[in-house]
């Protein structure tokens, strides 16, 4: 394989990781939709559709794998290589909390217990935010955004211990809010980890353009 064909594979191998990663946002998003609004259907298609989003992430896995066995590649391309499969597998596992929500949606009897959960908001607000940034960091190739990505993480991490902590007393004072509560619990600890994700992205990030590895989760 020729210099210039390796690239070319190499940037295609990295493109398709971003599409990747759109469409695992694209899933957390939609699963949150559902959840709040209670809309069983959007969460029944968030589920069937995570099949495809494993396909794709075990298409990138063996192509990074081949890439490898074709061409010993310089240092600053084994990172490259190697960044782009760790990065689809955490995308992949961002879209499994996607399902997982969804399907918290799914086994609900009534709507979630949401109304007053202020911090909900916050919870969902901050990951957003981070998983955003972290598919424009990794899209981009962009390490200062990367940092900024991980410093969000500290504010999901105080929203969902303030949701949590909310949540216990609503189900104390009001043993009816059991079941729903809990479903929340549930959904709100799948977004506290896709952020716990979207940092490992953007540690990926750094070490594929600097050669730094840091833990900043």
């Amino acid at each position: 394989m020729t210099r210039v064909r390796f690239a070319q594979q190499l940037d295609a191998l990295n493109d398709a990781t971003v599409i990747l990663g759109e469409q695992a946002a694209t899933a957390v998003r939609q699963a949150i939709q559902a959840f709040t609004l209670f809309d069983t259907a959007l969460a029944a298609r968030v589920v069937d559709e995570d099949l495809g989003i494993n396909r794709m992430e075990h298409q990138i896995l063996d192509s990074a794998a081949l890439l490898l066995t074709l061409q010993a590649p310089v240092a600053s391309d084994l990172r490259r290589i190697l960044g782009v499969s760790r990065v689809a597998s955490d995308f992949e596992r961002i879209a499994d909390h996607a399902r997982d929500i969804a399907r918290a949606t799914l086994r609900l009897a009534a709507p979630p217990s949401v109304g007053s959960q202020g911090d909900l908001d916050l919870l969902i607000s901050q990951a957003s935010v981070m998983l955003r940034d972290g598919l424009r960091c990794y899209a981009e190739n962009d390490p200062i955004l990367a940092r900024a990505v991980c410093k969000v993480d500290d504010g999901v991490d105080q929203a969902y211990a303030a949701l949590f902590r909310d949540l216990l007393g609503l189900m104390v004072e009001d043993s009816t809010t059991i079941a729903r509560a809990t479903y929340t619990m549930f959904v709100a600890h799948d977004i506290e980890r896709i952020a716990d994700h979207i940092t490992n992205v953007a540690e990926t990030v750094i070490y594929v353009t600097t050669g730094e590895t840091v833990e900043l989760n």
